[in-house]
């Protein structure tokens, strides 16, 4: 089969080889004295929808490339130059490739210049072939959001209490930031991205089958694009925000952008103070083998905490000469955070009489600092491109937690049972690269091929002290000092080729990993190290087909193969408690396992989009819950099988002038077989759910949305969730001659996007369990744009190859 399946992509790679080249629009724009204009914004259009784009080069020449047949609009507009519009432009098989004659930009009657300001707005959600493309700012709300909380409205992703982050059912999701990885746990992962505003963000993009340039690591990719100044001169974006539930939350945001000659400097920077609560109610009952009650346990677990994010932002972009660019990125960011945790516990006999209450606390200091600095390299041939990225990502913390429980007959006279602290010092040092080079070919055809190493060193020194108030020796039996370290090497090929109707993409992708982990020895505990090293091919492939002349109807279908690999520090078996009850730990044991996934899908333009896909899965990581001694011990580990059937419908349009909607629903079907607890596994979870989001256009200057949010009964972590549902929606004004706006937000108007469910195949033991969080909100906020709309950055992608290490510190 492999033999086949190589011999059919090197067929293919011949075939592009010998045959191929994409659609495309190229052109050169000059002024009236026959002078290049430099720095032109470009916009391409269709349906009065902005498309892509572009600013033209030290030539004043722009192309766009690989595009569909239709027609299309231009735009463009330049410091000192009347706006111009173009005549439709149609692509269709005899005109593949439009080379259009010089345009000609007519000076601007003033010398003093008025903004020229284009107003296409774009849809809530663009689908392209392989992605799907959320325009956060389309979201009335979204200035007043965390990144979490615009994932969380976002169609398709869902967010566990662990932080685990699904798209379209698939777990284990790579989540990447301008198109680098965040190399954190899960937990923080969604810590980091809470103190993140969603003023920041420009856009998501969704992946449910990457094609083969990315890392084959997580079932599915999200890579979220945080807002960029694309523009000519001096100009900036200032975003100021509150946001009130039970909890206050602000968040201060500029950004700067000032391009002069070859040299474009661009900076970004903020404040934010984050807060939220995280209630859990649980009932918790044991029982003998005969199946009868031995006692109940109530326990009520409360949780506060705050933090102070800072951040900042900087870098520059240098064009050496028309065809290469370098530029240099810095990144700091630091979120000192602090949690007061309580606990009260009840215990009853089996016939309902109260044996003793406990009770207790614990604080938590933690301060995290990130620092990433980037450097890059594109070179622009005649026809191909070459690209390159350098980094380095550094994050150090430093905290503490002490621990205090009491036990009493009654709340009256309780009496201190236990207390302890522990240190927590981590350290976590990445250097990544990655190589990229694209070159079209003759026919309409593509060839794509790079290389990437990465190598990570996480160190975890967990220190316990019995007291308080003495810290000099600590308790080496119960502190842990972990070290990992990893190294990934990988290379791709991939090439796409369109025909008459037919467009196909073959991918190949081979990783080497070899990890080492180190559990240090101390004065009482004798250590342990383990090593894994393995090579895997990914191939992806797609396949998609016009219906029609003008590719109005598309049907496709895709195939990949992908890997998930244990978080760093799942492997650590350090104990983290939540109460005097509960406590989590790693799982050295853990091996990474794969995922094959086929789709088919059906498109209509931007209107409607039918997915359908199959995925299976062997040796999942699921965190298990297990009672020991009436302790409740969560840890990750290989479980089962995992088959999903999946079909989703993504439906727009507009229902008159001033209101548009967006409908989207998802089926999905998943089988669990395993054992855990020596229990056999044998779930069937059939689940839907069902996002309608209305945006309306009130005026000239005012306009709203309204969401619905529902997700039916879903199993998760061993858990069945009940059935749950969440509306909210804003309202925006437009101010200050459009460059300003004001915008009120709604968070979970009815208060119901609360969290209940109950355990499975846990062994003489059941939980009931309710979450709530400070989720119901109102928030206000301010942006000002300032300076001239023109598109500015050069480098036609901002991926810097720390794509996969980050999301999984």
């Amino acid at each position: 089969m492999k033999k086949l399946f190589l011999f059919l992509l090197s067929t293919f790679f011949l075939s592009a080889l010998t045959n191929a080249q994409t659609k495309s629009i190229s052109g050169t724009i000059k002024d009236t004295q026959n002078e290049w204009v430099i720095g032109a914004t470009v916009k391409l259009m269709q349906d009065s929808i902005l498309v892509r784009g572009e600013i033209s080069d030290g030539t004043g020449k722009f192309q766009f490339n690989n595009l569909t047949n239709g027609t299309y609009t231009l735009l463009i507009t330049g410091i000192s130059y009347k706006n111009y519009k173009s005549t439709n432009l149609t692509l269709d098989e005899a005109h593949s490739q439009l080379v259009l004659p010089v345009i000609i930009l007519l000076p601007a009657k003033n010398t003093e210049l008025k903004e020229v300001i284009i107003r296409a707005k774009k849809p809530l959600i663009e689908q392209d072939i392989d992605k799907t493309i959320v325009n956060v700012e389309s979201m009335v709300g979204s200035a007043n959001s965390n990144t979490v909380e615009v994932l969380e409205k976002t169609p398709g992703i869902s967010i566990n209490e662990n932080g685990d982050i699904n798209l379209n059912g698939k777990s284990n999701v790579l989540v990447l930031i301008d198109g680098r990885s965040t190399y954190m746990s899960a937990q923080d992962l969604i810590n980091y991205l809470k103190s993140l505003p969603g003023a920041m963000l420009d856009k998501l993009e969704l992946m449910d089958t990457p094609p083969a340039r990315f890392d084959a690591a997580g079932g599915a990719v999200i890579n979220i694009k945080l807002k960029k100044n694309k523009t000519l001169g001096l100009t900036g974006t200032t975003v100021l925000g509150v946001s009130k539930g039970v909890t206050f939350r602000t968040n201060e945001f500029l950004s700067l952008n000032y391009n002069r000659g070859k040299v474009n400097w661009f900076a970004n920077g903020g404040y934010g103070r984050g807060a939220n609560y995280y209630n859990q109610y649980n009932d918790r009952r044991y029982f003998n083998e005969g199946g009868g009650l031995i006692s109940n346990v109530l326990l009520t677990n409360r949780n506060k905490f705050a933090n102070n994010a800072r951040y900042i932002r900087f870098g520059f972009d240098y064009t050496i000469g028309k065809n290469t660019t370098i530029g240099m990125l810095f990144n700091f960011m630091r979120i000192p955070r602090t949690e007061h945790n309580t606990f009260e516990s009840q215990t009853f006999s089996q016939i309902a009489v109260l044996d003793s209450i406990s009770s207790g606390y614990s604080d938590i200091a933690y301060d995290w600092k990130n620092r990433n600095i980037n450097l890059n390299f594109l070179h622009k041939f005649k026809k191909s491109e070459l690209s390159a990225d350098a980094n380095y990502v550094n994050y150090k913390g430093v905290g503490s937690q002490h621990f205090s429980n009491f036990m009493a007959i009654s709340r009256e006279a309780p009496t201190p049972t236990h207390q302890f602290m522990y240190r927590f010092l981590s350290a976590v040092s990445i250097y990544t690269f990655k190589a990229d080079y694209s070159h079209p070919l003759k026919n309409k055809a593509l060839f794509e091929a790079g290389i990437k190493t990465s190598f990570v060193n996480n160190d975890n020194d967990s220190r316990y002290f019995n007291d308080w108030n003495d810290m000099g020796v600590p308790d080496y039996g119960k502190s842990n000092h972990f070290i990992y370290k990893e190294n990934i090497n990988a290379a791709y090929v991939n090439t796409r080729k369109n025909w008459k109707r037919l467009g196909a993409q073959l991918g190949l992708r081979l990783e080497n990993t070899q990890l080492k982990g180190n559990l240090v020895s101390n004065e009482v505990f004798t250590g342990f190290r383990f090593t894994q090293n393995f090579t895997d091919i990914f191939p992806t492939a797609f396949m998609n087909y016009k219906l029609d002349s003008l590719g109005n109807n598309t049907i496709g279908i895709s195939y990949s193969r992908r890997i998930s690999r244990p978080n760093y520090n799942q492997f650590n078996p350090f104990r983290t408690f939540l109460d005097n009850y509960s406590f989590s730990t790693g799982n050295p044991a853990l091996r990474p396992y794969y995922q094959d996934r086929v789709e088919t899908f059906l498109q209509y333009k931007q209107l409607l989009n039918l997915r359908v896909g199959y995925g299976q899965s062997n040796g999942i990581i699921m965190t298990v819950t297990e009672a020991i001694d009436n302790i409740i011990v969560s840890r990750p580990t290989n479980i089962s099988s995992e088959k999903a059937f999946s079909a989703s419908v993504n439906l727009t349009f507009n229902i008159s002038k001033w209101w548009r909607t967006n409908y989207n629903f998802q089926y999905m079907y998943h089988v669990y077989d395993g054992i855990i607890n020596n229990e056999i596994l044998a779930i069937r979870n059939p689940k839907f759910r069902f996002n309608l989001v209305n945006q309306f256009t009130l005026s000239k200057n005012w306009s709203a949305d309204f969401t619905f949010l529902y997700y039916s009964r879903e199993f998760s972590e061993q858990m069945f969730v009940q059935p749950r549902f969440m509306a909210f929606g804003g309202i925006q004004k437009k101010i200050l001659h459009n460059k300003g706006s004001i915008k009120l937000s709604f968070e979970d108007i009815f208060y119901t996007w609360k969290r209940k469910g109950n355990t499975v195949n846990v062994y003489q033991f059941q939980i009931y369990r309710t979450s709530e969080f400070d989720s119901r909100r109102i928030g206000l906020s301010f942006n000002y744009n300032f300076g001239n709309e023109k598109f500015l950055r050069k480098r036609k992608n901002n991926e810097t190859g720390a794509e996969q290490e980050s999301g999984r510190i």
